[in-house]
């Protein structure tokens, strides 16, 4: 397990202090070794950045700590941050209720992932973990009767989609995103995915396998459709490891909870199995592995990766430059390259980002007047445009003259 004094030698004060916040959070072993504050000066800008980089605003962290580091008013700042995340999830919750009620009515499978319903396994409380949507998962064929449902709700869609190139577009993206107005400028956002992963990751698994054996966790009144323990458990493992790359302590800190709380349910040996059929083992047991180097969380055994693998992941979470979650750049292929399940693994790592590169977005597909199998020629030629401008130029004005 990583020290908090080697943390603060290699990766300064606001490392350490960052990192003694998360294991004081995820309640681990680890939060009984501490860091004398008074060791080295902090800077309080530094971790307020570090925080909110790594996603870890209103998670209800330590009190205590944060008014040693902050000033008074920066600490009162944030702890009113905190008061307005907890009302929020409040809010959100009850939107939430009336969201099911409607959507329901269809009487078409759904679940909820992640979300409030998660923080309530975790916590206990619909406070504690901070959420901004609400994540709903249908069925890729019942798509068009849940995107009808919420347009005739007064939900407005947020993104363009393809209505011309239905199957296109639920091939190229994995959700549709809607709002509401709640008061002004403030929205409530649900997004209706289709499947808990990119295509372009070409990863065998579909929401019709997560819906199959869903099951109901009564709160509030309500029966909520939720994913089993082990397809919940594969969603965070797509979402936080696969897109993204296992890039904020907040991740981490999820899968911690999820450990403690539901852990126990799982049949690890067949998990673990599942996990290299879906090519995904590596990525997995990288995260589990950060959980114990840098939380001290305690993980299912069989959960390994390369101590040089290991250290890179650390040194990205903990040196205060983690990785952007841009899907396009080189620093996130690297990162995708690096967990990749061996040569296997890697190889459609590089099929799938030039899958990417060569098709077009959703917005480029309102200008074009092509076939869905004529998009990559559309798009792949898109860039050597500019040079071929002189010539259709000077061809254009041969035929007026002519």
């Amino acid at each position: 397990m990583t020290s908090l004094k080697e943390t603060a030698h290699s990766y300064g004060p606001e490392a350490a202090t960052l990192l003694q916040m998360a294991r004081l959070v995820a309640a681990t072993p680890a939060a009984a070794e501490t860091f004398r504050l008074l060791e080295a000066p902090i800077s309080a800008g530094i971790l307020h950045r570090r925080l909110t980089a790594h996603g870890l605003t209103g998670i209800g962290l330590p009190a205590g700590l944060l008014q040693e580091v902050f000033d008074s008013q920066t600490y009162a700042a944030w702890a009113r941050a905190e008061r307005q995340s907890a009302a929020w999830n409040l809010h959100l919750f009850e939107e939430q209720r009336l969201l099911d009620g409607l959507l329901s009515s269809l009487s078409l499978p759904y679940i909820y992932a992640k979300g409030l319903l998660l923080g309530w396994a975790f916590h206990g409380d619909l406070t504690t973990r901070a959420t901004r949507d609400i994540d709903v998962m249908v069925r890729p064929a019942d798509l068009p009767a849940f995107r009808g449902l919420l347009a005739m709700a007064g939900y407005e869609e947020v993104y363009f989609f393809p209505e011309q190139h239905l199957c296109y577009g639920r091939w190229l993206n994995r959700e549709a995103v809607f709002r509401k107005s709640v008061s002004d400028g403030v929205y409530v956002h649900v997004e209706l995915q289709w499947s808990p992963v990119l295509s372009f990751y070409r990863i065998p698994i579909a929401a019709d396998q997560l819906l199959e054996h869903r099951q109901w966790q009564p709160l509030g009144g309500v029966q909520w459709p939720l994913p089993s323990v082990e397809s919940h458990l594969t969603i965070l493992l797509l979402h936080h490891g696969v897109m993204d790359g296992w890039r904020q302590l907040r991740h981490l800190l999820d899968l911690c909870h999820f450990l403690k709380a539901m852990g126990g349910a799982i049949d690890w040996p067949r998990y673990q199995q599942k996990l290299i059929q879906m090519g995904i083992s590596v990525n997995a047991s990288a995260g589990f592995s950060l959980c114990r180097s840098l939380l001290g969380m305690q993980v299912p055994e069989g959960f390994a990766v390369d101590d040089r693998v290991l250290k890179r992941l650390e040194e990205s979470l903990l040196s205060g430059r983690p990785l952007l979650r841009d899907q396009r750049s080189l620093a996130f292929l690297r990162r995708q390259w690096l967990l990749a399940d061996g040569f296997r693994g890697r190889c459609r790592v590089c099929l799938g980002q030039l899958q990417k590169a060569v098709s077009p977005g959703l917005y480029e597909l309102e200008a074009i007047p092509l076939l869905p199998r004529f998009f990559a020629l559309y798009y792949g030629l898109k860039p050597f445009r500019p040079l071929l401008r002189p010539f259709l130029k000077a061809h254009a004005g041969k035929g007026i003259h002519e």
